[in-house]
């Protein structure tokens, strides 16, 4: 089943009382209604909607009305699948993570997890400082903090500890996150692994006979 198109007026249930029954089935919870009617109350419109309708048509029915909101039905849905996979290759595959405004990890990705080495539930509210390694001097966090409450982004190169307390470098892109009045909300963190970078320049630097 692609899309179910009922009426709101039936003998057996009224059309409100079948959507509820879909919606509560695993195998149409997913799928698009589109509710018809005579009536044309706002009341009714909200009761259906709140119930789990997709779209509302009023009877009598035109043929071209209908078949522009199946096609706009359908390109939406193909559009938030399309956003579920970047979704999925983002989390997968970005170091990333959300605060609150105080630091609180709300959210992280799976390969921010991978590179520190916690899980998912290890992390969310926790302070963000759970993978601060002891080596990062606390100027350089001092100018973060002072950089991200003022409404700024700031980008650094940051030295992180794993949970199985080896260390691993990111260069690191902080930005806050706004509500509709302007206040900051939050934080959201984008990384990069440059550890591999990081040691290159470190073994560039170190004379083989003194170490």
């Amino acid at each position: 089943t692609k899309l179910i198109l009922t009426d709101y007026n039936m003998d057996e249930m009224d059309g409100l009382e079948l959507i509820r029954n879909l919606r509560k089935n695993e195998r149409y919870n997913h799928i698009p209604i589109i509710a018809m009617s005579s009536e044309n109350g706002d009341d009714l419109k909200v009761k259906l909607f709140k119930n789990g309708a997709t779209d509302f048509l009023l009877k009598p029915i035109l043929e071209e009305e209908l078949k522009t909101k199946v096609i706009n039905i359908f390109l939406n849905i193909k559009h938030l699948n399309e956003v579920k996979k970047f979704n999925k290759i983002f989390d997968k595959n970005v170091i990333s993570s959300s605060t609150d405004s105080s630091g609180i990890i709300k959210n992280v990705s799976q390969a921010f997890c991978k590179i520190s080495g916690y899980e998912k539930k290890e992390l969310i509210g926790k302070p963000h400082n759970i993978v601060r390694h002891p080596d990062m001097p606390s100027s350089v966090f001092e100018d973060l903090w002072q950089t991200v409450k003022q409404g700024n982004t700031w980008i650094g190169e940051v030295k992180n500890l794993r949970k199985d307390g080896s260390y691993y470098w990111v260069n690191a892109v902080i930005t806050p996150s706004f509500d509709n009045s302007g206040n900051i909300i939050g934080f959201t963190s984008i990384r990069e692994d440059i550890s591999d970078k990081k040691r290159i320049y470190e073994l560039s630097i170190t004379d083989a006979l003194t170490s």
